[in-house]
């Protein structure tokens, strides 16, 4: 059991409003998460759980479908770009804000450090840099600025959560932020603080987060949905509200209480979070396809990404058309029903039979596969007449089509963040990526579909089997290749593997990582996965 003594987490819930009858999520979806555990000034001491407050925050906005810019101490020592300052924060925030349209929602969080001076009639949030106690203000996150950000932003709805709120800044003059002595927010902003005035906001070793950012995480997820499966500000309030106050005096004790303080003028059924469809398509052999939208993202690795290779130079990639990918790598049973063979080292009749003694291996994808017979089932799975008369064209992927659906709007390391591990896919258990946190080896393939997957419900992106793609492999090709759909070169002697196997080291699984092999080359850690064009 613990208190926030030297945090006390503030977190406000800001909403400039469209017209009521307009929903949230009528446009795109954005959001600028910060979260600061270590300052440059020892003066600012620190923390435990602003971190992974944030990183848990953008795990759930981007399942809702939005596009999350992450600036925190990870994300930062891979690219400084995204090392939360007070450059870089107002930077990212005037990006998003400006490009924001009317029916466009953005959300904003700040979890860290914050101060509030006598005297002054503002609030201000610690960037990394900031130094409160030397320079006051002139290197502080004005919240007052933030206001009217949010203000001159066309967005329809608008969502600032600020985790910054210190009982004792340790100066004389400056004092804690909370619910009451925050500066009010202009007309058409709705605000929910954590705690009312003359109390503290608490975290538990249990949740390992604020409690009220356990709660509002909670109900985001869909705990404070209504029967649509939506989650309104009206329902998260009702459930945060409810979950803290009657919490905070269960797992604290002592006498403790803590009272979320809403400030809001609220009309109309403001739509928080609707459940994100994918949709997909299943073929006449019961291969599941998930539809990937046609966009634009930044291919490749930034220079301090640990352990990355000289060939994965950054760019920004656009892809015009959508396609849709399987969810799912070939398998053994659709393989040998298009082709009449399975090549498979771990299969019943392979020379790993014994590693899989016992087992069902139908649903393990085929491995010893060379990138010819890959293109070979592309072209015969098309030729099915119940595929010709549905017009349905399977080919491999591109490099950039397997990377663009890997990352699905993450500019993590990975789908599921900035680390890996035998736990998340089936990778050496001994080799993890970003963590000392060492799982057995499988040593072999499995069923697919058995980590967890990607937002466009792809699976298996990272592990199992490594992915042949379309292209020739060119180490210098991302500097002069096209920054629209790119094909990849026109020859070369060794074609793309993406995704690392089940013996691959963590760094070999990442979402940038590229290998490349011999197409007539057979490995027990080597896959494919198709690609079926949209119409």
């Amino acid at each position: 059991m613990m208190s926030r003594d030297l945090l006390i987490t503030l977190s406000v819930l800001l909403l400039l409003l469209a017209p009521a009858s307009a929903p949230a999520q009528a446009g795109k979806n954005y959001a600028v998460l910060v979260g600061i555990q270590e300052y440059d000034t020892p003066k600012l001491p620190t923390l435990k759980y602003a971190e992974s407050d944030v990183t848990a925050l953008g795990e759930v906005l981007e399942k809702a479908g939005y596009q999350v810019t992450l600036l925190c101490d990870s994300a930062g020592k891979s690219d400084r770009a995204r090392k939360p300052t007070l450059a870089n924060i107002e930077k990212h925030l005037d990006a998003v804000l400006e490009k924001c349209k009317k029916g466009d929602t953005v959300v904003i969080a700040l979890s860290g450090h914050g101060v509030q001076f006598s005297g002054v009639d503002d609030s201000f949030f610690c960037p990394q840099d900031g130094r409160p106690f030397a320079d006051k203000v002139k290197t502080l996150l004005s919240l007052a600025r933030v206001y009217t950000k949010l203000d001159q932003s066309n967005a329809g709805a608008k969502v600032l959560l600020v985790d910054a709120c210190r009982d004792d800044p340790g100066e004389r003059g400056a004092r804690g932020v909370d619910g009451d002595t925050a500066p009010r927010p202009p007309q058409g902003v709705a605000a929910l603080f954590s705690c009312k005035k003359g109390e503290k906001a608490y975290e538990h070793k249990s949740f390992k987060h604020g409690i009220f950012f356990h709660f509002v995480l909670e109900g985001l997820k869909g705990q404070a949905a209504n029967a649509e499966g939506e989650v309104t500000f009206a329902g998260l309030l009702d459930y945060v509200s409810s979950g803290v106050s009657k919490t905070v005096p269960q797992l604290i004790g002592d006498g403790a209480k803590q009272s979320p303080n809403v400030k809001a003028d609220l009309s109309g059924n403001l739509v928080l979070v609707r459940p994100v469809q994918v949709q997909h398509q299943t073929n006449s052999l019961g291969m599941r396809f998930s539809l990937v939208p046609a966009g634009k993202f930044t291919m490749g690795s930034p220079v301090a990404e640990v352990e990355r290779d000289p060939d994965e130079d950054q760019h920004t990639v656009t892809l015009s058309r959508d396609f849709y990918l399987g969810c799912f790598e070939v398998t053994q049973e659709e393989f040998e029903r298009i082709m009449g063979s399975n090549p498979s080292f771990f299969s019943a009749k392979g020379e790993g039979k014994d590693a899989v003694k016992d087992l069902k291996t139908a649903r393990f994808p085929v491995e010893r596969v060379t990138w010819e017979e890959a293109v070979e089932f592309c072209k015969k799975l098309s030729a099915l007449p119940e595929e010709r008369n549905a017009r349905r064209r399977y080919r491999l992927p591109t490099e950039a089509e397997w990377e663009y659906a890997a990352r699905a709007g993450r500019p993590t390391v990975f789908h599921f963040g900035n680390s890996l591990t035998a736990k998340l896919a089936n990778i050496d258990g001994k080799e993890p990526y970003g963590s000392k946190e060492k799982w057995p080896s499988l040593g072999r393939t499995t069923t697919v579909g058995q980590y967890e997957h990607n937002r466009f419900e792809l699976f298996d992106m990272h592990g199992n089997v490594a992915e042949w793609c379309s292209d020739w492999y060119d180490k210098d090709y991302y500097k002069s290749s096209p920054a629209r759909d790119p094909q990849g070169p026109e020859k070369g002697t060794k074609r793309v593997l993406r995704g690392g196997g089940y013996a691959s080291h963590g760094h070999v699984s990442r979402a940038a990582d590229r290998s490349e092999c011999l197409p007539g080359k057979r490995i027990t850690y080597i896959g494919f996965r198709v690609l079926l064009e949209a119409e």
